[in-house]
């Protein structure tokens, strides 16, 4: 190696090991750590049947519960910071946070918003945890509105409560909601940008349109022995729609999309409370539907399943002479498949039960598409 080398490379390593030194420095000298709490409550001076709330945050995840215990306030905010990382030592909440927006007097609306200043993201590079604990009375009905730029929500509504409306979003974070024999009447709204949706409705009523979209990630939808009356969708742009219903009574369609990702829907012992159609599309992706109809649904529900690239997979059984159930399908680039696991036969340029076309007074009839893929339909009736 030329002399001029050596020397370009050694000061090039002063340079690595002196910057390296610095940044020793600059983690040792400015380390540390601040922790903050606060509380805020909301009591009416005149009561009131139905209360809105309002939850913002820029950063932390936001917990909502009822209260278990009797307590005075209609809400109560309960508030928990911990920094700690280089370029703390010395800072306050001031340095790092806005002041903290709490308006609930003269208001129809209780707000809380937590915002953080301009580059305040370089406090939060070793640890942080804002926590924003939400109660809520249960004697009283709530319009929810909860935001995170960067956390999670975490909702818990305990039997026999009624929510007006609930609308939660976030944007790096995920959302889990659960609601046991409660009603929603007005509004069901989950949105996330990147992360991951979980809902969890039990012996349930919502009497309002359920709407579930993730641009980046997952939905897992899971209804048991719950009445939706209006219509459902879920839809992720990159991620999986997992939908499952046991036991519902369903009053509207049920739209399920994704551009890239899997889309698995199962079904079993359904009521539907007029026709519904059913819309599932998947652009890149499988489509699998299970459906399990061993009781009386009532109407009949008839639908598109499309899929540009992937596969399309319907499992259907039913113990129902009243029940049929009939399936057109094409694909440009790709087989059809059908399987008779028990009375079913291909008829009407199609596949269906031996019952469609005898006793059935309700159908399921669904087109099934395909550009680039292969299409199977398993049908069994007993």
């Amino acid at each position: 190696m030329r002399k001029g080398g050596k020397i370009a490379l050694l000061i090039i390593s002063i340079i690595i090991v002196g910057g390296g030194v610095t940044f020793g420095l600059v983690m040792a000298t400015t380390w540390g750590k601040f922790e903050d709490s606060y509380n805020f409550s909301y009591k009416p001076d005149t009561p009131s049947p139905v209360k809105s709330i309002k939850v913002n945050t820029d950063i932390g995840n936001i917990n909502i519960k009822y209260n278990s215990t009797p307590m005075d306030h209609y809400a109560d905010l309960d508030v928990d910071i911990l920094v700690r990382g280089p370029l703390v030592k010395g800072k306050s909440f001031s340095d790092i946070f806005k002041p903290i927006v709490w308006i609930n007097e003269s208001t129809s609306v209780i707000t809380f918003s937590l915002e953080t200043k301009e580059l305040s993201w370089i406090f939060f590079s070793i640890t942080s945890k804002v926590i924003i604990n939400v109660t809520l009375r249960t004697d009283v009905v709530f319009d929810i509105n909860a935001d995170a730029t960067t956390g999670d929500i975490d909702i818990n509504v305990p039997e026999n409560i009624s929510v007006d409306t609930l609308d939660l979003e976030v944007t790096t974070g995920s959302i889990d909601f659960n609601a046991n024999n409660n009603e929603i009447t007005n509004n069901l709204k989950v949105k996330v940008t990147t992360g991951n949706i979980e809902v969890n409705l039990d012996n349930s009523i919502i009497g309002t349109d359920i709407s579930l979209e993730a641009t980046t990630g997952s939905i897992d939808f899971f209804a048991k022995n719950t009445t939706i009356t209006t219509d459902f969708k879920a839809i992720a742009t990159t991620g999986y729609v997992n939908l499952n219903f046991t036991s519902c009574k369903i009053g509207g369609n049920i739209r399920g999309k994704t551009d890239t990702g899997k889309i698995t829907m199962k079904t079993y012992k359904m009521i539907y409370i007029q026709s519904s159609n059913w819309d599932i599309d998947a652009t890149t992706g499988n489509v699998i539907i299970q459906i399990y109809q061993h009781s009386e649904m009532l109407n009949n529900v008839t639908g598109t399943v499309d899929v540009t690239t992937g596969n399309i997979r319907i499992d259907f059984e039913d113990t129902s002479p009243m029940v049929g159930s009939f399936y057109t399908a094409n694909t440009d680039t790709g087989n059809i498949d059908y399987h008779d696991l028990g009375n079913f036969l291909e008829l009407l340029g199609g596949f269906g039960s031996l019952d469609y076309i005898t006793t059935s007074n309700y159908i399921y009839s669904l087109d099934l598409s395909a550009t680039t893929g292969n299409i199977d339909i398993y049908g069994k009736s007993i």
